[in-house]
């Protein structure tokens, strides 16, 4: 019986350990910004951003997993999107941007149920080692000089 039950603890804590968790950023939340959020995630976990205005430059090159979703804490619901804002920290800057990646893996990056307004550029994935997935799903990606920008060297 106790073999048993070890086997059943041991299951659970692999099952644990190996399933995405939910870094929460907010007012009140885990993380007040989503890089701090950001440098705490793994593979497969998921960014959530609660309602409010982000001014930041997400350099997604400190994410060394192979897949992170960002999403608003109600990615399908229009009034949860329009009030949660990703801007860059200045007008001419960048809100999620992919450079280069050390460890060349690649990498999926899901977004989701955000509006990313107000910046120079709103996405910009530029790495030719290694490739890369984008996934865009309920966004509202506005009022910048360029939406999305994918650039090879």
């Amino acid at each position: 019986m106790k073999k048993f039950l070890g086997l059943i603890i041991g299951l659970f804590l692999i099952q644990f350990s190996l399933g995405a968790i939910e870094l929460h950023v907010g007012t009140n939340q885990t993380y007040t910004t989503i890089t701090d959020a950001l440098v705490n995630a793994q593979s497969y976990d998921i960014i959530v951003i609660h309602e409010g205005l982000y001014l930041e430059n997400i350099d997604l090159d400190i994410f060394s997993g192979s897949k992170l979703t960002f999403q608003s804490s109600r990615p399908n619901d229009w009034n949860c999107i329009e009030n949660t804002i990703l801007n860059s920290q200045n007008p001419s800057g960048v809100v999620f941007e992919r450079s280069f990646s050390a460890n060349q893996q690649s990498i999926t990056i899901e977004i989701k149920g955000l509006t990313i307004s107000n910046s120079g550029i709103g996405i910009r994935l530029s790495d030719t080692l290694a490739p890369y997935y984008l996934l865009l799903e309920n966004c509202i990606i506005e009022d910048n000089y360029s939406g999305i920008n994918t650039m090879n060297f």
